[in-house]
């Protein structure tokens, strides 16, 4: 048996050209005064340059710093397919020195806690991370691109999937659609849940006389699950999904994904590849 020859490469960063994703670039969000930092990786469709007053749809995706690359990669093959549009990504990320990713999406993306009165907190303030996402990111996002403000879709994983379900309660005129993997619906006592049933009673109205319905909400939902998850995880993402069925929203679409044999984490590349096309699906139709 011949022996064996030693690596010629013996350290994780050679030093070689790095490679880039094509079309992509690293923005760091004006921050007028505060404390945060945070900043947006940007992939522009291929046709930009060329078409400099054509607009495109965005896609916002929470934990940018893991899953950009992930979504940038299948892109141009679900486009191929003609299964979505050309779309701008964004990944919501942090800048900074070194920052402590884990601990700054946690303050960001966890359900805010109960007051002291007993209530959930769903209020907005300055600190709050879908205030800064309205009100900072997508601004600098639709002022520095050729951006059609009328289609948005937030993207987010476990945590970050609670997140993206929640803006569309929280802010149900800001995303028209979600694309949740993993979400885990339990965090916080349960929030999720109580914050849908929160929203479902205070704009239930005459429409749920008319139409056998509670209330309208114009967004599409797609969620996932890992069918290797863990049972509790698993549980409460299907008992929230026959929550959202006993409601029966107007103009409300929704899909629940199970990805067979798929953990919390691996189950991404089907999960987004699905999410994308059924958020887009409406879009292409039109």
């Amino acid at each position: 048996m011949p022996e064996r020859q030693p690596r010629l490469i013996r350290e994780n960063n050679p030093r070689f050209p790095s490679f880039v994703l094509g079309g992509s670039h690293i923005r760091n969000i004006p921050t007028d005064g505060t404390d945060f930092n945070d900043q947006v990786l940007v992939a522009l469709p291929w046709s930009y340059n060329d078409e400099p007053k054509r607009n495109y749809p965005v896609v916002y995706l929470c934990d940018g710093f893991w899953d950009f690359p992930l979504v940038w990669g299948m892109y141009s093959h679900l486009l191929y397919d003609k299964v979505v549009p050309e779309y701008i990504l964004v990944g919501l990320a942090y800048g900074g020195e070194r920052p402590d990713v884990e601990s700054l999406r946690r303050a960001d993306l966890s359900p805010p806690s109960r007051g002291a009165d007993g209530k959930l907190r769903t209020g907005v303030n300055s600190a709050d991370y879908l205030t800064r996402i309205k009100k900072t990111i997508i601004p600098f996002i639709e002022l520095e691109y050729g951006v059609d403000p009328t289609f948005r879709v937030l993207a987010g994983c476990s945590i970050g999937g609670v997140f993206a379900i929640g803006a569309i309660f929280r802010e149900p005129r800001l995303f028209n659609a979600i694309i949740a993997l993993s979400p885990t619906v339990g965090t916080n006592d349960g929030w999720l849940s109580r914050l849908e049933e929160e929203f479902c009673t205070e704009n239930a109205g005459v429409m749920a006389h008319l139409f056998r319905r509670k209330c309208e909400l114009s967004a599409r939902l797609f969620m996932a699950a890992g069918g290797a998850d863990a049972p509790t995880i698993l549980e409460a993402i299907r008992r929230f999904d026959q929550q959202l069925d006993r409601h029966m929203y107007r103009f409300f679409e929704k899909e629940f994904h199970l990805c067979d044999g798929e953990k919390h984490a691996a189950l991404k590349p089907e999960g987004f590849n699905r999410g994308l096309r059924f958020a887009f699906k409406a879009y292409m139709e039109t």
